[in-house]
């Protein structure tokens, strides 16, 4: 059938016209917002200098390519009409003299400025057109403008082979879109019935995308939330409404439930490509291998060290391209294959196919981060839908996407192992000056974050510096590859620099001193508390986002944190297991409070051997820091030695973490210390008999500090319960999040031993799931004998 191809100029030039390098450290440019600000500028003042200068000029091209037609369609930054010529201006903003910039920007800022003078020049076939390109440097303002002149047959020449080449790729996405949607309008749910209250989420989930709303819906473990999202999200493709699935997930976990789910439809005749993105140091080859490096011969005649992956990248990216369409799913694995057979970079390749894959799966940042989100997401949000898998982590998350730190003594190390010794010397002490000014607004630095508040000069001063490194950076780049080290610490100068710029009445700045080898070397921190505005205008680029989790509760909770508005529909799904499946003891004694837990460290480890004692299985015992679960431990092994632990590292390998894991579903017999909240208390799914109880040591609230503190205050003047936002809240999600490891199942059973007495209090119960069978006890022979009472029932 014909199709109906519409693209606007910079989409056009993007993709076709991009050659050279790829970039081995990426500077981030100016802001949207310093664009916008420069292009003004510059657009005025060349009003100022003649009244007959349009700026944003529509310009639109139409015909038809073979039997299909496409629409051209852009808006040039300067036009003006001479007596006999058109003069076209195509505005860029750039922290370096555009001599420095690397040929893939320069080629597609060159390509944008031909394509914008064919379309005048077919608009106006007798009149001369004079083509300009004008890079504005920041922060100073400085102009560099450059001419072209090209012929009308070269024009017109350029134009239609570049259109010809996209719309002869678009073919092939809209076929393969227009076969994808008659297989998801036939599409059959995979199993031979729903669970309980599945076919009212996969309805719900289905209206939402139909009537372009939000969702937000709590439930719990064993209704499939995976499927439950998915699948009506294919049907909405079958219906038209969108052409996208973007699938969000925080952890490793959650990305391979739902590459196993969309595994599952591909089985019931639905050939939809997927895409899981991994981690750029995951994929990298150079991370693991010297002999990527390769000597590159510069214009000048110097060499450098480069990675081979870099070279030629966007010469060769549309062969890559072509290849990968040609397959369905692409996983870290595949992409490494696909790279090292075109020589280009993996991960680099993975995100230019994202705008053409029908399912994305990916981290949070990739959406939300200022500093790593994709375009992409935002210009062509408006055909997607965004699961948001898990999305209890996206509250602590957001707020560290939009926090930003600088290490003194990461740049004084930099300073003593650097290759450009006297380029980062200048910069460093750029930042030194500073961090020095900021010490004085605390009366004695400590290794404890304290909050401070600079000055408005303060403020400023640290702007302009960070604006002064970026530009010096971007040229630098030029010429230079730069260490692991120096990027690290360049990462944390340019984070910072972006978050500055974002930043609202939610931040603060904190500030610490450490010792490093008998050297004091300043921290400093700019915290965000709520990241709840940025996360409500990211949600506009997008048709409909599916909020979904075990844990979203409290509603208002939730609904501040994560911005979430109040037409935005929330629901909580009822749990699909019994009260005879779980038993939920809570001790009436025991008190974790910071000030009184050392009185109670023997009680707490009789407890956890008792709930062990009373059916021999595998358990976990969570604790809220390290710390306390070290203290308890060593009592625990000296006293119950007999019994077979394991006992959870402060840093853990992925290995490692993979082989604890593993051991719960090889042994019969195992009790885990480990972290609440951590990588073993969530998105695990201990299914049987690998886990059949659970104990939690305390509330899970976080430790008090100037941080949390300063999180309570925010709430508070925001008319909130402070204490509630800050401590409460996060606590109980830990705890449920935990908690949810015992039951997977509808033939499971388990135990959950909550040892605190707060538990007990409303404002924990009336949050507890309904299902929950509750009890408390005061002594470890009660425990036992509640415990005996529930395993001997079954």
């Amino acid at each position: 059938m014909p199709y109906s191809f519409s693209f606007s100029v910079t989409e056009l030039a993007e993709f076709c016209c991009k050659t050279g390098h790829l970039d081995g450290f990426s500077v981030s440019g100016p802001s949207a917002q310093e664009g916008t600000l420069g292009h003004q500028w510059l657009q005025s003042k060349r009003k100022q200098e003649n009244s007959d200068y349009n700026s944003e000029r529509l310009v639109e091209y139409k015909n038809n390519w073979r039997e299909h037609n496409y629409h051209l369609r852009g808006r040039i930054d300067g036009f003006l009409l001479k007596e006999n010529a058109i003069w076209l201006e195509e505005i860029k903003t750039t922290y370096v003299d555009p001599d420095l910039l690397a040929e893939s920007a320069k080629s597609a800022h060159i390509a944008q400025l031909k394509l914008y003078s064919a379309m005048v020049a077919l608009e106006f076939p007798v009149v001369e057109i004079e083509s300009q390109t004008t890079w504005l440097r920041l922060p100073a303002y400085e102009l560099f403008s450059y001419t072209f002149q090209w012929s009308r047959e070269e024009l017109k020449s350029f134009l239609l082979t570049t259109i010809e080449k996209y719309c002869d790729w678009l073919l092939a996405i809209y076929s393969h879109r227009e076969s994808l949607q008659k297989q998801c309008r036939e599409l059959q749910f995979p199993f031979n019935d729903f669970r309980p209250y599945q076919r009212e989420i996969c309805a719900e989930v289905f209206r939402t995308i139909r009537s372009k709303a939000n969702l937000v819906f709590e439930a719990p473990t064993g209704v499939g939330k995976s499927i439950s999202t998915l699948f009506p999200s294919f049907k909405a493709i079958g219906e038209e409404f969108i052409e996208q699935i973007i699938f969000l997930t925080a952890k490793q976990s959650g990305r391979i439930a739902a590459v196993e789910t969309i595994d599952l439809l591909s089985k019931n005749n639905i050939q939809s490509k997927c895409l899981s993105l991994s981690a750029k140091d995951s994929v990298c080859f150079c991370s693991s291998n010297n002999d990527c490096m390769q000597a590159m011969e510069r214009g000048d005649g110097t060499v450098i060290e480069v990675c081979k992956y870099r070279l030629n990248f966007f010469n060769k990216l549309p062969e890559a391209l072509s290849y990968c369409f040609s397959l369905s799913n692409i996983d870290q694995s595949r992409i490494m294959e696909v790279a090292e057979k075109f020589q280009v970079c993996p991960f680099s390749l993975s995100l230019q196919l994202i705008p053409w894959f029908d399912v994305i799966v990916c981290d949070f940042n990739y959406v939300f981060d200022p500093l790593v989100k994709l375009s992409h997401f935002e210009s062509h949000g408006r055909n997607s839908v965004v699961l948001v898998d898990e999305s209890h982590n996206l509250i602590d998350r957001s707020r560290q996407m939009y926090s930003a730190e600088l290490h003194e003594d990461a740049a004084l190390k930099l300073m003593d192992s650097s290759n450009h010794k006297s380029f980062f010397t200048k910069q460093v002490n750029r930042i030194s000056s500073i961090m020095v000014s900021l010490e004085t607004l605390t009366n004695e630095t400590s290794s404890e974050w304290a909050e401070i508040k600079p000055t408005s000069e303060q403020l400023n001063s640290l702007k302009d510096k960070l604006k002064q490194i970026m530009s010096d950076v971007s040229g630098f780049l030029n010429d230079n590859t730069f260490s692991e080290q120096e990027s690290a610490w360049l990462k944390q100068v340019i984070r910072m620099n972006v978050i500055l710029d974002l930043s609202s009445a939610h931040h603060r700045f904190f500030i610490k001193s450490v010792n490093n080898n008998l050297l004091n070397s300043l921290q400093i921190k700019l915290m965000c508390m709520n990241a709840s505005e940025y996360l409500e205008e990211l949600y506009k680029h997008s048709r409909s986002l599916i909020f979904f989790s075990g844990t979203l509760r409290p509603e208002r909770y939730i609904r501040k944190t994560l911005g979430i508005d109040s037409e935005s529909k929330m629901i909580f799904v009822p749990g699909i297991f019994k009260s005879e499946q779980m038993k939920v003891l809570i001790s009436s004694k025991i008190d974790t409070r910071y000030s009184v837990r050392h009185q109670f460290y023997e009680a707490i480890a009789d407890d956890i051997y008792e709930a062990c004692q009373a059916k021999k299985g595998n358990y976990l015992a969570a604790f809220p820091s390290y710390q306390f679960l070290r203290n308890v431990y060593q009592i625990f092994i000296e006293k119950y030695h007999e019994c077979n632990t394991l006992l959870q590292e402060r840093t853990f390998s992925s290995e490692a973490k993979k082989a604890f894991v593993e051991r719960f579903f090889d042994e019969e017999e195992l009790l885990g210390f480990v972290i609440l909240g951590g990588a073993f208390t969530e998105g695990i799914d201990f299914k049987g008999e690998a886990l059949i109880g659970m104990i939690v040591v305390g509330v899970g609230l976080p430790m008090v500090n100037s941080e949390q503190e300063a999180l309570k205050n925010d709430f508070e003047n925001s008319g909130l319960n402070g204490f509630q936002l800050a401590y409460q809240f996060p606590g109980l999600h830990r705890v449920l999040q935990t908690a949810g490891r015992v039951i997977r199942q509808v033939s499971d059973r388990g135990v959950l031993v909550l040892l605190d007495k707060r538990f007990l209090n409303s404002q924990y119960r009336e949050h507890f799931p309904s299902f929950w069978n509750v009890e408390s006890y005061a002594s470890s022979r009660e425990l036992k004998h509640h415990l005996h009472d529930f395993w001997d029932a079954q």
